[in-house]
C-alpha cells in the first residue's frame, strides 16, 4: 500500500495503457572509481505495466525474474550521467518518482540492481556535498527575496495547510515569531504575534457560501524585534531528498542541478557568503576581547597581489582558560593538529591540558594554512607568551612526531620534558 493520498493521486495519474521502457541491469558491481557499473546482465522490458505495482511488487517482480535477492534498486535519470542521474528506489514515495521519469522520457530508463549492498547512497551524498561545497564560493550577486507572500485581508485559500505555508514564507523573509493557537482546527486558525504586546493578530476560517479557507480579521502591525534565528532553516537536506520534496508538494518535475542551485541559493540568504563570513573575523576578534578582557585574540592577514588583504592565520586563547590552566592543571601540555576539510581548507592546530582530575582541558587553538614549523613556531610564541613558560623549565609536553614541530619545541623550550605519542607511534609503524 502506498503510504499517504498524495502519492496515491500521483500513480492514479500515469497515463494508461502505455508502457513505459525500463533496462534492468543485474549481476554486476558499481564501481566507484570511475563511478560505473559493470559486468552483469541487461534486459528490456517494454510489455510491463510498473505504474500499476507498488515498490514492493516492484521489487517481488524483479527479484522472481532474477532469482536472486538485490539489496536495492536504483535508476538514472536521462540525459545526465550516471554520477549526476542516479536515484534511489527505496520506498514507495522514490517509486514514484522513478514511475514519474520512465513515462516522461521518450528512450529507455536504465535501472540499476545492487545486489551486494556497496553503499553507492554514501557515494552520492558526498559528490552532492562537495558540489554544494565548492559552488558555495563563487561569487555572485544574491537577489533579495521579492516580499510578495504576505496575508492580505479576505485572501482566500484552499485549506489551513496553504495558509500556513504562505505564513511560514512571511515570517522567513521577514525575520518575524508568529504562533499558531492550540485551538485551530480544520476550519479555524488564529496567529498572533509571539513577542512584544501581540499586534500582529490574524484570524481566518472557512467560507461555506465561497468553498475557500479566507482571511476575515487582520493585524499587521509588528512592534517586535525581529528574530534571525530558525531552527527549521538548519535542517540538513540532500539534494535528492529536496527533488522528491518537490515533486510531492508542487507536482513539478526538477531535476539536480536546479535542486542543487537552489540549495545553494537559499544556503547564501541564510548564511550570507564566505567573503561575508571572513570579513567579520576583526569583528569577531573585538567583540572576544570586550567580552572576555584579558584574553588574546590575534588575526594575522596576507597582502595579496591584487592589493587586498587575505586571511592567513587566526589565535585565540581566553583569559578563564589560560587563568584555569595556571592555576589548577598539571604541568603538561599536548599539541595536535588535524586537517579542516570544510570548503575552506586548512589545519586546525590545538594545545591541549589535563585537570586535577585527568579530564581534557582545552588551552588554545589557531587556524592556520598548512602544518610547518613556521606556523607552530607562531602559535608556540604566543602560548609562551599566555602561559608564562619561558624556556620549558618545570613542564612537560606531548606531541606527534612531526618535523616541524619537534624543530619548533627545541628552539623554544631548550629546558622542556618532551615525549611523542605512544598512539602516533604505533601508527607510523
Amino acid at each position: 500500500m502506498i503510504r499517504n493520498k498524495e502519492v496515491a493521486a500521483m500513480t492514479q495519474s500515469e497515463p494508461n495503457g502505455v508502457f513505459a521502457m525500463v533496462e534492468l541491469n543485474y549481476q554486476g558491481v558499481f564501481n566507484r572509481n570511475h563511478f560505473s557499473y559493470t559486468g552483469g546482465v541487461k534486459t528490456i522490458f517494454n510489455d510491463v505495466d510498473f505504474s500499476s505495482m507498488t515498490y514492493f511488487e516492484f521489487g517481488t517482480f524483479n527479484e522472481r525474474f532474477m532469482h536472486e535477492d538485490c539489496k536495492k534498486f536504483y535508476y538514472s535519470e536521462p540525459g545526465n550521467s550516471l554520477m549526476k542521474g542516479l536515484n534511489p528506489i527505496s520506498d514507495d514515495v522514490e517509486y514514484v518518482a522513478f514511475i514519474f521519469y520512465a513515462h516522461g522520457t521518450d528512450g529507455i530508463i536504465l535501472v540499476y540492481v545492487d545486489r551486494i549492498g556497496v553503499g553507492v547512497d554514501g557515494w552520492i551524498d558526498d559528490e552532492d556535498n562537495d558540489d554544494d561545497e565548492h559552488a558555495s564560493c563563487i561569487d555572485g550577486e544574491i537577489i533579495t527575496l521579492e516580499k510578495k507572500q504576505k496575508p492580505i485581508l479576505r485572501m482566500r485559500f484552499k485549506g489551513t495547510r496553504q495558509v500556513k505555508s504562505m505564513l511560514c514564507n512571511y515570517v522567513v523573509t521577514n525575520e518575524y515569531q508568529l504562533c499558531f493557537e492550540k485551538k485551530n482546527d480544520t476550519k479555524r486558525l488564529l496567529v498572533r504575534c509571539s513577542k512584544g504586546t501581540y499586534t500582529f493578530r490574524l484570524w481566518a476560517s472557512w467560507t461555506s457560501d465561497e468553498e475557500s479557507f479566507q482571511i476575515k480579521s487582520l493585524k499587521v502591525y509588528h512592534n517586535c524585534a525581529r528574530n534571525f534565528d530558525f531552527g527549521s532553516l538548519s535542517q540538513k537536506i540532500s539534494v535528492r531528498n529536496l527533488r522528491v520534496n518537490v515533486m510531492i508538494k508542487s507536482g513539478i518535475q526538477v531535476n539536480m542541478g536546479q535542486c542543487r542551485r537552489a540549495k545553494k541559493y537559499a544556503l547564501n540568504l541564510v548564511e550570507g557568503s564566505l567573503v561575508e563570513h571572513y570579513g567579520k573575523l576583526w569583528s569577531c576578534g573585538h567583540e572576544i576581547l570586550r567580552t572576555n578582557p584579558g584574553s588574546t585574540v590575534i588575526l594575522d592577514v596576507e597582502d595579496g597581489p591584487d592589493g587586498k588583504k587575505y586571511f592567513s592565520k587566526f589565535y585565540c586563547c581566553f583569559q578563564g582558560v589560560k587563568q584555569g590552566w595556571i592555576e589548577g592543571c598539571r604541568r603538561i601540555i599536548g599539541l595536535d593538529g588535524c586537517f579542516l576539510k570544510g570548503v575552506c581548507k586548512g589545519e586546525l592546530l590545538c594545545a591541549i591540558g589535563k585537570d586535577e582530575n585527568d579530564k581534557i582541558y582545552p588551552i588554545s587553538w589557531v587556524v592556520v594554512n598548512v602544518e610547518n614549523k613556521q606556523n607552530w613556531k607562531w602559535f608556540l610564541e604566543l602560548l609562551i607568551d599566555d602561559l608564562n613558560l619561558n624556556l620549558g623549565n618545570g613542564y612537560s609536553l606531548m606531541s606527534d612526531q612531526h618535523k616541524g614541530l619537534i624543530e619548533a619545541v627545541k628552539e623554544l623550550f631548550p629546558y622542556i620534558e618532551h615525549r611523542q605519542c605512544a598512539r602516533h607511534i604505533c601508527q607510523n609503524l
